[in-house]
């Protein structure tokens, strides 16, 4: 009440003495904080520029890291790092040290990547920040996995997809699904594998993220190798280097002896002129033609049901039936869900069936509804394990 009153007097109105209080109270703080806190504005003046320039120095890393010079992305992340703990900042700590672990990561210097996540790991929690722990525990998951500890790997990248949905983090789902896809790979769990990166695929390219759907390509394309479908591989291999030469990234050295070991199996199975023509032909496939071709499977008609099955329901509660039967689908439904396998959104929809943007909704609507998902991703993710093309 007395604040209240104070300030919507007029200034005449307030009393002497109170003005006179406020002077002297005034005058007093002015004359402590200048003999006693010089000092302390000064160091926090200069923890607060050497801040500033670690965050600096972590986006030259970045820059760097972007055009492939690993080495000196990792000398600009060491540096960040340094000035961060010297400036006491703990954010910038945790962000900066996870770029240099990341790039330990990509280099293949497992056992220095190992110990700087799991630093991270403590930081982000101790900050309580999800989306830190999102990416230390699916880094983490990797590392595992390289190291043949496939149970350490699963349970880091069951908690970092558990963390990602829930947040509603997009790209970090698509990250650690992809991941899985590795995990699973390695595991001789090809079907399985495939369900994840069909989905990473279908995230990735509902987000346009043409960097995320090159590691995709590539993951297919060393899953097709090791399943034996060599020509599939072929053409992945084809597809991802020239989306890759498109975006203008290359691949990093921790995946660059698998990729290769396709390579050499998908050539020595084929020979070498089969191997350069599905080879090229991936290569003269567009973006969404590539991603629905890798969405695409080719394994037992067994195996294809129970990998519908475990597609889907990784996005459901438990114990939630599924009516995934094609027939419930008219034949405009079946032309609308095999676009948006590939990808479309609705108004390329209406415009490839020469339909309004809103019937083009209407059946997206519709079609969620009989098929009992609730997502464009899930979709697209059915339409491609279902094997129908638009008709």
């Amino acid at each position: 009440m007395f604040l209240r009153d104070t300030l919507v007097r007029p200034r005449a109105a307030v009393p002497k003495r109170w003005a006179a209080q406020a002077r002297w109270l005034s005058f007093r703080a002015t004359i402590s904080k200048r003999k006693l806190s010089r000092k302390r504005a000064w160091l926090c003046g200069a923890s607060w520029l050497t801040s500033g320039i670690a965050a600096a120095l972590n986006n030259l890393g970045d820059v760097a890291r972007q055009r492939g010079d690993y080495a000196l992305a990792r000398s600009r992340y060491e540096e960040s790092v340094t000035l961060a703990r010297e400036a006491r900042d703990a954010w910038r700590v945790a962000s900066s040290l996870h770029q240099l672990a990341d790039v330990a990561r990509l280099l293949g210097d497992v056992e220095s990547a190992r110990q700087q996540f799991e630093e991270c790991l403590e930081l982000w929690r101790d900050l309580r920040d999800p989306q830190g722990l999102t990416a230390a525990l699916t880094s983490l998951g990797e590392l595992a996995s390289f190291d043949g500890d496939a149970a350490a790997a699963r349970d880091f990248l069951d908690q970092a997809l558990e963390l990602a949905r829930g947040l509603g983090n997009t790209w970090g789902t698509a990250w650690v699904l992809n991941t899985q896809a590795a995990v699973m790979r390695r595991q001789g769990e090809h079907a399985q594998a495939h369900a994840r990166l069909v989905e990473s695929l279908a995230l990735r390219q509902e987000l346009g993220d043409r960097q995320g759907l090159v590691e995709g390509l590539g993951a297919s394309a060393v899953l097709a190798a090791a399943s034996q479908q060599t020509q599939r591989a072929a053409q992945l291999l084809g597809a991802a280097e020239s989306v890759a030469e498109d975006v203008g990234v290359s691949l990093a050295p921790v995946y660059r002896a698998e990729y290769e070991a396709a390579v050499g199996v998908a050539r020595r199975a084929l020979g070498e002129e089969a191997f350069a023509a599905s080879f090229h032909l991936g290569r003269a496939m567009s973006v969404e033609r590539a991603v629905s071709y890798a969405m695409q499977t080719e394994y037992s008609p067994r195996a294809k049901e129970v990998l519908n099955a475990r597609v889907i329901s990784s996005s459901h509660h438990p114990g939630e039936t599924l009516n995934m039967s094609f027939a419930t689908l008219s034949r405009r439904e079946r032309q609308v869900a095999a676009r948006i396998a590939r990808g479309f959104t609705n108004r390329q929809i209406a415009s490839a069936l020469v339909i309004s943007e809103r019937t083009a909704e209407t059946y997206v609507t519709r079609i969620l509804r009989k098929l009992g998902i609730d997502s464009r991703v899930q979709l697209a993710v059915w339409a491609a394990h279902s094997g129908f093309q638009s008709e």
